[in-house]
């Protein structure tokens, strides 16, 4: 077989928002594939019942869809030419499609005058809008077109002229800055085409449940600096009245959403008094008359996804090494409905089952289903099986060390073409977070370094994801413990696998993985090449220009930057520059928001200063995901770039 190519990143495909029909009889799914333009597709598939996926649109900007009834997808673009034509002219609009799936083109069904990212059917023919909207003008949804051509006008005429009057200044993965910037709820009446705003201009919408004809939404509303807390509010479908049902007493932590079971009102959220910000959420019950909580159940579990299903609510969690689905339900219990070991995208729940899309062992996303009774598994779909298997892929294999006082999970690559009897170089690579985690499953990049002839090796150090609060726990100790973590599993690794050369492994990492690397150089020389990708370098600059600066930057470092001063330089990379002497590669989008330029030109300039070697490579126009939602060209590069630097110190 071959190995994996660099480039072979661009056969594969993404899978997302995999989706029950109604009835359960078919399954949707959308597919993100690399395309000749140097982007990427976005296309629909469908599946019935016992049958084959097959793709219903081509257009391939069909990210967002819904189910209309059993036969019919709703689904969001801009395929119309007169559409396009106002859209580049600088109009806000949103084109929405029907198409039946049992023949048939797709049917425009009216055309939204925002620029809309979701679509919630709440009714026939009423739909819950979630769009971006500019809170400068708050009424742009019902202007003219005159008035919307002048809107337009006076953008472009001062295109050069940035007004900034509140933090933060830009979201990382938007374009431009955000100011005023503002995710807005509205009802659609298709029957009145008529669009009604439910949340006011300022709000900035984080979550939303429906529940009994009212419309509950979680966020805050903000001018100069956003806000921590959220409140939540409801919009009546019956009488359009618009009210604060809870105002937010103390609530610290990150994640605070409204959700619904399908009766109850939820409010999912954490003090964070104990674990700070990245505390896990605890389930309140809602009263919307009285505006007050109650405690259902103390849960100690990291999610992503929640949807109601059933007479509960459905959740994505991190548990330990794999991602599984828990369902909470009328009993105020959460408990664990899966036995999956892999990673998961996406999910839905219909009766005794349930359809996954993710990752497992050495495939690449697929869609699978869930039995819920039995808990087994079968794979539906072949997006990416077929073209893995002509391809020689390397196993991750589990190895779980102590260190401390607790157990660290990680896992070893061999070389593909292994020769027990040859030594070979070795690369460590570190999740972002640091509230990350792997889960040993198939990494593009990783892959790469190992068809390379490449051991990698990696692991969840203290402060990772999926096993509770308190290994998460890494609040001011970052370069302390998790280091120690990691240096302790390297030094295991090479007990394990003596044909590691240890004078030829390099490091790497992105985000936090980039901090590690950083901060790696600046306390020991045994890595001989190092990559830092999106790194964070100084935790004072960082708290002065990131997307995340004035909540996540005091929360991680234990206080504001008047009050631990030198706790944020002490835990800062750039402190301990003086002592590198690795050579090393740092990789920069321009737009990434999160850890910024000019953060990372700190350590480049103070490794240069040092005559240490030093390389740098920016993105234009790419953001902290670079390198896996980025320009295909740009992802190619960014990994021919670690690859080859590795080889030319390594080999």
């Amino acid at each position: 077989m071959e190995k994996f190519e660099l480039n072979d990143f661009r056969k594969l495909r993404g899978l997302s928002e995999v989706t029950f029909s109604p009835d359960g009889r078919h399954i949707a799914v959308v597919v993100k594939s690399c395309n000749e333009q140097d982007g990427y597709d976005f296309t629909i598939w469908a599946r019935a019942e016992g049958g084959e996926f097959r793709q219903l649109t081509s257009f391939g900007k069909e990210s967002s869809y819904l189910w209309d009834d059993e036969n019919t997808l709703m689904f969001l673009s801009l395929r119309d030419p007169a559409d396009q034509k106002r859209a580049e002219a600088g109009e806000e609009l949103t084109g929405v499609y029907r198409l039946r799936l049992d023949g048939g083109e797709a049917v425009k069904a009216f055309t939204l005058p925002i620029q809309a990212g979701k679509l919630e059917k709440i009714k026939d023919g009423l739909y819950l809008v979630t769009a971006r909207c500019d809170a400068n003008l708050p009424d742009y949804y019902k202007m003219s077109a005159e008035e919307r051509k002048q809107v337009a006008e006076d953008k472009k005429k001062n295109a050069e002229f940035h007004v900034l009057d509140e933090t933060p200044f830009w979201s990382n993965g938007t374009p431009g800055f955000t100011s005023k910037m503002r995710t807005r709820l509205f009802l659609y009446d298709e029957k009145k085409a008529e669009l009604t705003p439910c949340s006011d201009p300022l709000f900035q919408v984080e979550a939303s449940a429906v529940v009994d004809q009212k419309i509950y939404y979680s966020g805050c509303a903000y001018t100069l600096r956003t806000k921590l807390q959220k409140d939540v509010w409801c919009y009546d479908l019956n009488t359009g009245e618009n009210r604060q049902v809870y105002v937010n007493e103390g609530f610290g932590n990150r994640s605070q959403n409204v959700a619904t079971d399908g009766s109850r009102v939820l409010f999912c959220a954490a003090k964070g008094e104990i674990w700070g910000q990245n505390e896990h959420p605890n389930f309140y019950e809602l009263d919307p008359a009285s505006g007050t909580l109650t405690l259902l159940a103390e849960a100690d579990l990291s999610y992503y996804l929640a949807k109601p299903k059933d007479g509960a609510l459905w959740i994505n969690g991190n548990d330990r090494v794999s991602n599984n689905l828990f369902c909470f339900g009328a009993d105020n219990e959460l408990k664990k409905m899966s036995d999956w070991n892999g990673d998961i995208g996406s999910f839905d729940i219909h009766g005794d089952q349930a359809v996954i899309s993710g990752k497992q062992g050495m495939e690449f996303d697929e869609v699978w289903m869930i039995d819920l009774k039995t808990r087994e598994v079968r794979c539906l779909s072949d997006f990416n099986h077929s073209f893995l298997q002509t391809k020689s892929v390397s196993e991750c294999e589990p190895l779980t060390i102590a260190s401390h006082d607790w157990d660290v999970d990680g896992w070893v690559m061999k070389p593909v073409d292994f020769d027990p009897e040859k030594t070979y170089p070795a690369i460590l690579t570190i999740h972002g977070g640091p509230k990350g985690a792997y889960h040993g499953t198939f990494g593009i990049d990783m892959q790469t370094w190992a068809s390379a002839g490449y051991f990698v090796f990696f692991c969840n150090p203290i402060g990772s994801d999926g096993r509770g609060n308190e290994f998460a726990e890494i609040r001011e100790k970052h370069g302390t413990v998790d280091y120690e973590d990691i240096m302790n599993f390297t030094d295991e690794v090479l007990k394990r696998y003596p044909q590691i050369d240890p004078q030829r492994m390099g490091v790497t990492g992105v985000s936090y993985g980039g901090y590690m690397t950083n901060w790696i150089i600046g306390h020991t020389d045994r890595f001989k090449a190092a990559s830092s990708q999106c790194s964070v370098v100084n935790w004072v600059s960082m708290y002065g220009v990131s997307d995340i600066s004035m909540e996540f930057v005091p929360d991680q470092m234990g206080g504001s930057i008047f009050e631990k001063t030198q706790t944020y330089w002490d835990r800062s990379p750039l402190k301990y520059a003086c002592n590198a002497v690795t050579p090393t590669l740092f990789i920069q989008p321009l737009a990434d928001f999160r850890c910024h330029l000019s953060d990372g030109l700190q350590m480049i300039t103070a490794l240069m200063d040092k005559g240490v070697e030093t390389r740098v490579v920016c993105f234009d126009g790419d953001h902290h995901g670079l390198n896996n939602f980025g320009k295909p060209s740009h992802r190619e590069r960014s990994y021919s770039e670690t690859l080859n630097w590795m080889d030319s110190h390594l080999k």
